[in-house]
């Protein structure tokens, strides 16, 4: 998203700040993520983080799907909303299993 800012603003209808916002929550998420995949025993409390934002990132791509919805593209929107859907998925999984992928015996 950050190599094509121009172009993702124009087709999704959104300001530049909102979609330099979306592409600094994923790669903020990929690089979190991918640091929490390298560890052998990750802490429960590395994985609930990332679950806990993981659900505060729905409510914000909730927030700004409502806020833009009168003047964001149907792709804006639809991408936004899409991408709540799918964070919320992770989260409700990663916060479920949260002791089995810590790697910790129970």
């Amino acid at each position: 998203m950050f190599a094509l800012l121009e172009q993702v603003s124009v087709l999704y209808n959104l300001p530049v700040n909102i979609v330099i916002l979306l592409a600094s929550a994923n790669v903020i998420y990929g690089i979190y993520a991918l640091t929490l995949a390298f560890l052998v025993t990750k802490p429960v409390y590395s994985i609930t983080v990332l679950a806990i934002a993981n659900a505060v990132w729905v409510c914000i791509c909730i927030f700004i799907a409502l806020y833009y919805v009168q003047t964001a593209s149907l792709i804006g929107v639809v991408f936004i909303i899409l991408e709540a859907v799918f964070v919320c998925i992770l989260a409700y999984y990663e916060f479920k299993f949260r002791f089995v992928l810590t790697n910790a015996q129970l």
